[in-house]
């Protein structure tokens, strides 16, 4: 029989007093090993910690002796040591999923400076967001983090994952600064915590205004930044933006927009002539819905008039100042191309097709930007048929360019006048409709006061000689 005269169970126990580190751990380790299982105590922690560090055992050995060591000090409370074990851990040497679990137990531990290094250094793929969260609730206690813009991208990652609260929301409001639609995303969740959303408001239009980027809760975003930024550069400039989409550009805007720019206006702000125009346009074509302030649309009115530009919502106005009753029988053409070009407009009136040959032309006066108008008389059933040819002053390689044909139509004056008018414009499309209508009564009433008043026109009033 073989006598079996070392026991190294036995033996290891007795050594186990005298040996701290060096190969002679590995050994003893090695031996507990033999029995399937090893505990970590308060007698062999020393020596598991100094076997965690050891380049002698193979690396997944390792970690799993770091997590049963974090695992001990954690279930006993044993928070400095913890603590002093976390500091001085390599995070270069260990794996992502341990790496994950040691910056979160830091956060627990209070090392927030120590969590946000390793974040910024390895980044937040797999770090459960909720542990972001509770960093950031912690925002109060650390100092020199309120505007920094990466540990501001660590805790989007948090948001953008859906975890978030009021206190990670009040740091991302002021310090981070991403796309117009991630700022959106959290704007409207700031919102419905209450948390206040100015500086975030502030960012997200200055950006809208250099990108061009465009998001529906635009005007949203644009009316709470007034309830603090009211009568700002930035608020003017982001009237006339969305002034000019709206007239050169045609852009659906909101009637919000229209008002601030009344309102600043008539407490004596200074805009574009755009904002003016896009003023009137809007108000024009919605005047059965809003109503503007008439002060603020005649001193407009005025300043068109002294530039000498009309347009085709001019004769929604002419109530408004005297001058305005010269487009009372103006049917006009409105037609948008490069700012610069030369358009010509092409026309024939129906009573004109027995008798002329070829269209009539002349040049359409750009009355802003890019927006060229011609003007006509036009009687009630009268239609005119129309192309207009367009040049641009020169082309890429500066020779002129040829007239092209870009647009043609028709126009009529179907519409029965409904602005109650007693000029003599009035009185002959009046007759017209009268006729079409075959009510001779009206039309012979009609035409004898149109006989009336210019029999006195005539006599009453004659050019001095």
């Amino acid at each position: 029989h073989t006598i079996k005269l070392m026991n190294p169970g036995h033996l290891s126990q007795l050594a186990i007093p005298y040996i701290r580190e060096g190969e002679e751990n590995l050994d003893l380790f090695l031996c507990e090993l033999g029995k399937s299982a090893y505990t970590i105590t308060m007698e062999n922690v020393e020596r598991y910690r100094d076997l965690a560090a050891s380049a002698l055992i193979r690396e997944n050995c390792r970690s799993e002796i770091r997590e049963n060591l974090i695992r001990f000090y954690y279930d006993n409370d044993f928070v400095r040591q913890l603590s002093e074990y976390l500091t001085v851990l390599e995070p270069d040497r260990l794996p992502g999923r341990e790496r994950n679990d040691m910056m979160e137990l830091m956060i627990l531990t209070g090392l927030y400076d120590k969590a946000i290094e390793w974040l910024k250094k390895f980044g937040t793929y797999g770090v459960d967001p909720r542990s972001i969260v509770r960093l950031c609730g912690r925002m109060p206690d650390m100092d020199g983090h309120a505007q920094d813009t990466a540990f501001a991208e660590i805790s989007f990652y948090a948001f953008r994952k859906g975890k978030y609260d009021e206190e990670l929301l009040k740091f991302l409001v002021t310090a981070f600064s991403g796309t117009v639609r991630e700022m959106r995303d959290l704007w409207k969740a700031a919102g419905s915590f209450g948390v206040e959303t100015y500086a975030l408001s502030e960012k997200i239009i200055l950006q809208m205004l250099y990108s061009g980027a465009y998001v529906g809760e635009t005007t949203d975003i644009f009316r709470s930044f007034c309830k603090e930024g009211a009568g700002s550069d930035l608020e003017r400039a982001f009237l006339a933006q969305n002034a000019y989409n709206n007239f050169i550009k045609d852009q659906i805007t909101e009637s919000f927009i229209f008002g601030r720019i009344g309102k600043l206006s008539m407490e004596g702000a200074a805009f574009p002539l755009v904002c003016r125009l896009a003023y009137l346009k809007f108000y024009a074509e919605h005047d059965e819905e809003e109503k503007p302030d008439q002060d603020t649309v005649r001193n407009f009115l005025k300043e068109m008039l002294e530039k000498k530009i009309f347009f085709p919502f001019c004769t929604k106005y002419l109530r408004e100042l005297p001058q305005m009753k010269q487009f009372a029988d103006k049917t006009m053409l409105e037609y948008k191309t490069r700012p610069g070009s030369r358009c010509v407009i092409h026309y024939m009136l129906s009573s004109d097709a027995d008798t002329l040959d070829e269209y009539r032309s002349e040049e359409m006066q750009e009355m802003y930007d890019g927006i060229f108008v011609s003007e006509f008389v036009l009687f009630f059933g009268e239609q005119l048929q129309y192309y207009v040819t367009e040049e641009s002053i020169e082309d890429e390689d500066g020779s002129p360019v040829q007239g092209q044909l870009t647009e043609s139509g028709t126009i009529s004056k179907s519409d029965i006048n409904q602005n109650n008018q007693t000029n003599r414009y009035d009185l002959i499309n009046d007759l017209m409709i009268g006729m079409t209508l075959q009510d001779y009564n009206t039309a012979d009433r009609l035409l004898a006061e149109y006989t009336r008043r210019r029999f006195l026109s005539s006599h009453l009033f004659q050019p001095r000689i």
